[in-house]
């Protein structure tokens, strides 16, 4: 029972590093994308090693080791998200709603 267990363990990291990495990748592409598109670009190669030197380097910055993830990051994850993850889009949605009607009743 024990090593079954051992290998769901084993399973579940790497689906989650899995999971991290394109996570990422897609997040980057989106950056790079929307950099080249704000700037009127053709083609968004040019920003690629640029936009990873500041991506490594913003990294350092922002996070330089684990026990200043720990203090500063952590605590304030759950307002962070529910920020983000609730408020943002509901306002964005709230906005959507009422220019539909206020368009619908103008014409």
């Amino acid at each position: 029972m024990g090593g079954f267990f051992e290998r769901i363990e084993a399973i579940m990291a790497t689906s989650w590093l899995i999971s991290t990495y394109f996570k990422a990748m897609i997040y980057f592409y989106a950056f790079i994308v929307g950099i080249a598109e704000l700037f009127n670009l053709k083609q968004y190669r040019i920003l690629l090693l640029p936009a990873c030197m500041l991506v490594f380097g913003m990294a350092n910055v922002v996070a330089p080791n684990l026990t200043y993830i720990v203090i500063t990051i952590v605590p304030y994850w759950v307002d962070w998200d529910t920020t983000l993850g609730i408020l943002l889009p509901g306002m964005l949605l709230l906005m959507m709603l009422f220019t539909k009607r206020k368009k619908s009743l103008s014409n």
